[in-house]
Parts: C-alpha cells; structure tokens; sequence
C-alpha cells in the first residue's frame, strides 16, 4: 500500500450541500402550500430556505474545516507520544499526505499499521483502510463493451 486514509464521521461538504438543497426545496415548497408557516416567528430562521441556503452551506462549511482540525490534532498528537517520536519524527505533520473536505472529508497519511489501529480508536473516525496502488489495465474491458466491434 502506499499510505492510509482515514475516513471522518461527518459528511463531505458536497454531499451536505446536496441535502441542504433537498431539504430547502422541500421546506420552499411546504411553506408555498401553507402560508401561515411563514408567518410563524423564528421559523425562516431555523428552517433551510432558499433564502438562507448559502448561509446553512458556508456555516457547515465552516463547522467542518474546524472538527477538520480537531481531528486532525487528535491524530497528530498521539502520533508524537504513541512512537515516541521515532517514527513520526519531530514534525508529524510531515506525515499527512492530503487533507480533503468536499467530495471526501478525510486525511490521507504516510502512517504504520500500528499508528492506523490506534487511529480507528479515536473519537470522530468513520474508518482508517490502507491505499493500495492500483495498475488498470484496459486490455480486458475492450471486448466488455465491444469497443472492437467499431
């Protein structure tokens, strides 16, 4: 494998976009169909809307990028005390490979087996799997698709 990546709990930021979308289109709707809702105080303000989606996303947004760094501290931390600093090195930053919030909300770290079992421990972690470098070969799907029919 190449190095590990660590999966967090919390959604990505597209995919919480996504569901912000939904559920501000479905609230447009629901209050379209009864207006009286509108008119109930606070309830613009807690509902997603058209109106505050751009808000509701930068907020999460915001809300990732900082559990995005606790968590990321969480790792670092340990990483120093749990090698005693002889693997990971007096800077273990040194050891994150990627960082990613949108499409994926996780690291990407140059770490041990040993390091990555006591990774999954920590609070926030959705998983921790090994990135295996992959050769594609496009030799067995020509005839899958009948690319050699053309």
């Amino acid at each position: 494998y190449l190095w590990y990546i660590v999966d967090f709990d919390k959604d990505p930021l597209l995919k919480k976009k996504g569901d912000l979308e939904r559920e501000s289109e479905k609230n447009n709707i629901y209050i379209k169909e009864h207006p009286f809702v509108s008119s109930i105080k606070g309830m613009k303000i807690f509902a997603v809307t058209p109106e505050n989606l751009p808000t509701k996303i930068e907020a999460y947004k915001r809300e990732l990028e900082n559990d995005h760094q606790k968590i990321k501290e969480a790792i670092l931390g340990p990483l120093s005390s749990i090698t005693g600093n002889a693997i990971a090195g007096p800077n273990p930053q040194n050891k994150i490979m990627g960082e990613y919030t949108k499409l994926f909300n996780g690291l990407a770290l140059n770490i041990s087996e040993g390091e990555a079992e006591e990774i999954k421990k920590l609070s926030g972690i959705k998983k921790v799997v090994p990135n295996f470098k992959r050769e594609l070969s496009l030799t067995d799907s020509v005839p899958l698709i009948n690319a050699d029919d053309i």
